[in-house]
């Protein structure tokens, strides 16, 4: 059970909506069906709330248990399918929960890793997957199937993932990632920016930043060794007083 201080007011014409730690909450109750759930109530603007409110529990009839089972699942990869029969929920409540879960995730994620001042190093990349079915498998026409991109941005160092931006695998994507990156370390020019040969994120990271290409290394990955790994680096070329 979280402490009072990880929970903050949501009501949005509070002066303390968002806004963790200031002690303005206490508890009021419980409610569920076997009042596990506690009620809040905001000192501030004496309005009441379930602790639950904002979360991707909210409104949920499943037992918290087996809601978080459902989304540890999608998290370590597995599918919809899957995640439904050993959970045993259909797969439209996985399709509905994994779909709170990530816009939820988006909004935490601009909280926490609004600016990220220690990040010196980052690495851009495009993981793959699929929606519903495979690209090849797809009719003509159809946008919202087939191949799907996670274009990350990570911070190796720290292990921080500091933006990913889902969806096809085109250059909009990639210059909304470099942008991403950009906006959270507050436009710094002292980063190493490394990525793969995909052409549409380096003339990206060359639109955003004022760059000098470092003579890339060209390597290949053979049999899961780092012998000849294939990359391009990337460095910032601060602009002359």
């Amino acid at each position: 059970m979280l402490p009072l201080e990880a929970f903050c007011c949501q009501n949005p014409d509070c002066p303390d909506a968002g806004i963790r730690g200031k002690r303005n909450l206490r508890r009021h109750g419980y409610s569920g069906h076997k009042q596990q759930i506690r009620g809040l109530f905001c000192k501030t603007c004496r309005k009441y709330f379930s602790e639950r409110k904002g979360t991707v529990l909210e409104h949920s009839r499943l037992e918290t248990g087996k809601a978080v089972s459902l989304l540890k699942h999608l998290r370590d990869g597995c599918g919809v399918r899957s995640t439904g029969r050993l959970v045993g929920v259909s797969p439209d409540t996985v399709v509905r929960y994994s779909r709170l879960a990530g816009s939820h995730g988006f909004r935490l994620h601009d909280e926490l890793v609004a600016i990220s001042p220690a990040t010196k190093e980052v690495q851009f990349d495009e993981k793959w997957g699929f929606v519903f079915q495979k690209e090849a498998h797809c009719a003509p026409g159809i946008e919202d199937q087939g191949d799907n991109w996670d274009h990350t941005a990570l911070d190796a160092e720290h292990r921080l993932m500091l933006a990913v931006v889902p969806g096809k695998r085109t250059a909009e994507k990639c210059h909304k990632v470099v942008s991403e990156v950009k906006k959270r370390t507050e436009g710094r020019t002292d980063l190493l920016l490394t990525s793969d040969e995909h052409a549409p994120c380096k003339s990206a990271i060359k639109a955003a930043y004022t760059v000098e290409d470092q003579h890339p290394e060209h390597r290949q990955r053979k049999k899961n060794q780092t012998k000849n790994a294939r990359e391009s680096v990337l460095c910032n070329s601060p602009k002359d007083p």
